[in-house]
């Protein structure tokens, strides 16, 4: 592991998304971080949705096509398992560059995260 750079165990169950978009909705962070969750949750289920479909079907379509590159190890691979990858690649972005749209897309994607689980 290069220097700089730490590990993270990260589990989440099933629910678990939703149960923190609605902390951050309802809890502590009302009306202080509020914008962002309802950015996310607009182009989710707005803008993207009207775009690409349900996560579902978008998700599902990249797991296909995953699983028929022929690539080792990827035919196996959920739409869960494609949803957790992006939220690393945003996390790892975040590390680097702190930028707006990598918890923008976080949240988004633990949105999605919960509606794809057993695709």
């Amino acid at each position: 592991m290069p220097s700089g750079h730490a590990t993270v165990g990260l589990r989440l169950n099933k629910g678990d998304a939703g149960k923190l978009f609605n902390f951050f909705m309802e809890g502590q962070m009302a009306g202080k971080r509020k914008t962002l969750l309802q950015e996310a949750d607009g182009l989710v289920n707005g803008q993207k949705h009207d775009a690409y479909g349900t996560w579902g079907e978008n998700w599902s379509r990249v797991r296909d096509m995953a699983r028929a590159s022929g690539r080792p190890g990827l035919g196996e691979i959920t739409c869960e398992d494609l949803m957790v990858l992006m939220i690393l690649v945003k996390i790892a972005r975040e590390t680097s560059k702190a930028q707006h749209d990598n918890p923008l897309d976080i949240a988004g994607y633990a949105q999605g995260l919960d509606e794809v689980r057993g695709l």
